[in-house]
């Protein structure tokens, strides 16, 4: 699987509500155009656990998609960079509504020769 992780924060008229209605949107029209697996809940950072290193970075929350592999996550950014409706709005109001995003990707690794394990 190929993941984009997004670390962000609500812009201050932003709910975690109203970012939530947005984004279960998105993804719901994107699964739909089988662009995405999934997208993950809206999840709260707690910087204040001892597990959490990153000084350098202050961001609030983050969410996840998940795609099948870089093929179908390639679409779906070309999707988006196509600026078609309704898939522009969706996003451009998704994106309308965070500040400081950034955006990393990964994918799953399965050691050569090896099968992949579900829950690894």
């Amino acid at each position: 699987m190929f993941h984009m992780h997004s670390v962000f924060d609500l812009k201050p008229q932003v709910s975690p509500a109203c970012f939530e209605a947005a984004w279960d949107a998105l993804i719901a029209h994107l699964m739909a155009a089988d662009l995405v697996v999934s997208g993950s809940a809206l999840s709260e950072r707690r910087s204040s656990s001892p597990l959490d290193t990153d000084e350098d970075r202050g961001h609030s929350f983050f969410i996840v998609m998940t795609f099948r592999d870089k093929a179908q996550s390639d679409a779906a950014y070309a999707a988006i960079e196509a600026h078609v409706e309704p898939t522009a709005h969706l996003h451009v109001t998704v994106l309308g509504m965070v500040t400081e995003a950034i955006f990393t990707c990964w994918e799953d690794r399965v050691p050569e020769g090896l099968p992949a394990v579900q829950g690894r």
